[in-house]
């Protein structure tokens, strides 16, 4: 029984990530930072297909990034012409307000206002998927629109 109720968890979070992929495409641009919050979704880097990193941002002393101990224990350097992969909170908080397109941002629903509070702004949802979402800074509607 343990065995087969470990197997369910697996496929179920399997079929989200590739449900959560398929539904944030149409926000990926070429250019877009795309970002996963004090978590890890296995599988949904392979399922978006990307061909550049993925910032992974946790809080400092993090024990165990992308689901490995490992990974927190031997962080090596990031490959030659990319930067870092393994983000803290205020690295990723520094950058938040330095970017110039909106970061694409995979978070647990819950921990979406620990993101707010982090980049002390607010966020738009643009999909949601079990317990995960899709988040990027509000799209910013000029003076006109907004007095029509």
């Amino acid at each position: 029984f343990l065995l087969v109720g470990r197997l369910m968890v697996t496929a179920s979070m399997q079929r989200s990530s590739k449900t959560l992929a398929r539904s944030s495409l149409a926000f990926l641009t070429p250019d877009s930072q795309v970002v996963i919050f004090n978590t890890y979704v296995p599988g949904l880097i392979f399922n978006l297909r990307l061909d550049r990193p993925v910032w992974v941002v946790g809080p400092e002393g993090k024990q165990t990034w992308m689901g490995s101990p490992y990974v927190s224990t031997r962080r090596r350097n990031p490959a030659l012409g990319y930067g870092k992969v393994l983000v803290t909170f205020d690295q990723f908080t520094d950058a938040w307000k330095k970017m110039r397109h909106p970061p694409l941002v995979f978070a647990k629903a819950k921990h979406v206002s620990l993101l707010e509070q982090q980049v002390t702004a607010v966020t738009q949802e643009l999909v949601r998927v079990d317990e995960y979402v899709l988040v990027s800074k509000p799209e910013q509607r000029s003076i006109f629109e907004t007095r029509r």
